[in-house]
C-alpha cells in the first residue's frame, strides 16, 4: 500500500499520509509543463521541503 510505503520511507504519520494522499489531485497525463514544475518548486520551498529551485529544463526528459 502505497501509504505505508511512504509512512515507513520518510518517518511521517500514517494518518497524515492518508489525508494528504485523498486530498491529492492525480493526473494520468503523460506531459509536465515547465509552468507547473515551477509552482510545484515554489510551493515546495516555501515550505521548507527543498533548500533552492532547479531549472526545469533540468528535470524533463523529452520522451519522443
Amino acid at each position: 500500500e502505497i501509504i505505508k510505503m511512504v509512512t515507513d520511507r520518510y518517518s511521517l504519520d500514517f494518518e497524515d499520509v492518508e489525508k494528504w494522499i485523498s486530498i491529492t489531485k492525480w493526473s494520468q497525463k503523460k506531459t509536465v509543463s515547465r509552468k507547473l514544475i515551477n509552482n510545484i518548486q515554489n510551493k515546495l520551498k516555501s515550505f521548507g521541503v527543498i533548500d533552492h529551485e532547479i531549472q526545469a529544463d533540468q528535470l524533463i526528459k523529452n520522451v519522443f
